[in-house]
């Protein structure tokens, strides 16, 4: 980095500490899900998968989220505000579209 300017704060609480799923996860409504066409619900599963995968590789201690074993059984994976007893934290919750 240059000088004057200053290296990006790593993801976690308050920009330190460790990483957790839901700093990374991206949770849809059902409205949402419904919306999706089915290459990108399998794009979501895939990367859902693969970064709590990679999360526990490093040694995440936390407890398997709900929405992975959802994911694992096929199930609607969305979720409703304050399910579980958090607020659904939105994390650009917009799937990519195809390019033309």
């Amino acid at each position: 980095t240059g000088a004057g300017r200053s290296r990006p704060r790593p993801p976690g609480p308050r920009g330190g500490g460790p990483v957790t799923f839901e700093d990374v996860a991206v949770y849809l409504s059902r409205a949402e899900w419904e919306a999706t066409e089915e290459w990108q619900r399998e794009l979501y599963r895939g990367v859902m998968v693969a970064n709590y995968e990679l999360l526990t590789s490093l040694g995440y201690p936390g407890p398997k989220p709900d929405v992975l074993y959802r994911l694992e059984r096929r199930e609607e994976p969305w979720v409703s505000t304050g399910e579980g007893g958090r607020q659904r934290r939105g994390h650009g919750s917009r799937l990519p579209t195809p390019v033309p």
